[in-house]
């Protein structure tokens, strides 16, 4: 299984990170062509992205 890794260096605490990524609402503010989360719980959660289309 191929294997993607890249390191970025962020001006804030560890736990400010950690609360902006593991909260599914903040991902359009972080993942490049996210448009919104839907029915996100503690398991799972939808993503809706925008295609380079333009579809969703």
């Amino acid at each position: 299984m191929p294997v993607v890794a890249r390191t970025r260096v962020v001006p804030a605490p560890p736990e400010r990170v950690w609360d902006l990524v593991s909260d599914p609402h903040s991902l359009p503010r972080w993942w490049p062509d996210t448009e919104r989360v839907e029915d996100a719980s503690a398991l799972a959660w939808t993503k809706v992205m925008k295609t380079p289309r333009g579809r969703t």
